[in-house]
């Protein structure tokens, strides 16, 4: 109950902080400019905005995701708030689950509203044709763009893509908060980035490690990497979303297994983080 609380009230925290709302604001901005990509043909009009949609998602949630997980613990500490709710019959790892469970629930929110804003604007444009959406929105009668309007068989696939956009931030959430245990705000914002970096060029530090041509002493240092630090790169799905005529293995197992693998690596994170925070003093 009391992991619960802690929750609900992170969340309510979070959606009140101006700087989470801008940045939200702007991606929703970012998304309906989108449409003015009328200078292409059809086709790769279509495939930008998957692209670009997918990416600013991740864009804007990226400094959602690593600015809440740096300051929720810290901010406790530097207002005081955190004696309050440790007096209270609140256990230590109850706190930071349930921080952490805030943290997920206003990354949902987010990531939910971005998602849906990128679906609504691709559902426009591919239903609008090669004319600029906003004018044929502006010429059609409401219902007369309605009775155009049609499914497009690519929205399962994005919301997929937004899915693996989610887990990924919440991966990263979940970094950034286990660094908040015993690290100050200004070092883990860096330390999480560079973390996401690393992570996110996952092929390449496995494919060094595999090199023959790499020194044995590299050969271990990029294996270490590979294996300890999260591999953000499994959730880069876009290319068989932008091109799904190129034939591709089974992304559904795929992204089971991707999802898989941020929730076992998620749980260890946060294991840690309160095994951490157990010992320090407050």
């Amino acid at each position: 109950m009391s992991t619960w609380i802690i929750a609900l009230n992170t969340f309510g925290e979070a959606m009140r902080k101006k700087i989470l709302n801008v940045f939200l604001i702007l991606a929703l901005g970012s998304v309906i400019i989108s449409l003015t990509f009328t200078f292409l043909t059809f086709r790769q009009q279509v495939d930008i905005l998957k692209s670009f949609g997918l990416g600013l998602i991740q864009f804007w949630g990226l400094f959602i995701a690593i600015i809440m997980g740096i300051t929720l613990i810290p901010q406790d500490m530097d207002q005081r708030t955190i004696y309050t709710i440790l007096s209270k019959p609140v256990k230590r790892y109850e706190y930071i689950v349930g921080r952490f469970l805030g943290a997920a629930m206003t990354l949902g929110v987010n990531v939910l509203l971005m998602g849906l804003a990128f679906l609504v604007v691709f559902l426009i444009k591919v239903n609008t044709g090669d004319d600029s959406a906003m004018d044929a929105l502006a010429n059609y009668h409401i219902g007369e763009f309605f009775s155009r309007f049609h499914w497009s068989a690519e929205i399962p696939g994005l919301i997929g893509g937004i899915l693996m956009v989610f887990l990924k931030l919440l991966l990263l959430a979940a970094v950034a908060i286990f660094f908040s245990v015993f690290i100050s705000m200004t070092v883990n914002f860096f330390l999480t980035a560079a973390v996401f970096i690393v992570g996110s060029m996952s092929s390449v530090t496995e494919s060094m490690a595999n090199n023959p041509e790499t020194s044995p002493l590299l050969r271990v240092i990029y294996k270490g990497f590979h294996l300890l630090v999260p591999n953000f790169g499994n959730y880069d799905i876009q290319n068989p979303l932008i091109h799904p005529d190129v034939p591709q293995s089974d992304i559904g197992m795929y992204m089971v297994k991707a999802a898989l693998y941020g929730l076992a690596y998620t749980i260890v994170l946060i294991v840690l983080g309160v095994l951490v925070f157990e010992r320090r003093e407050v």
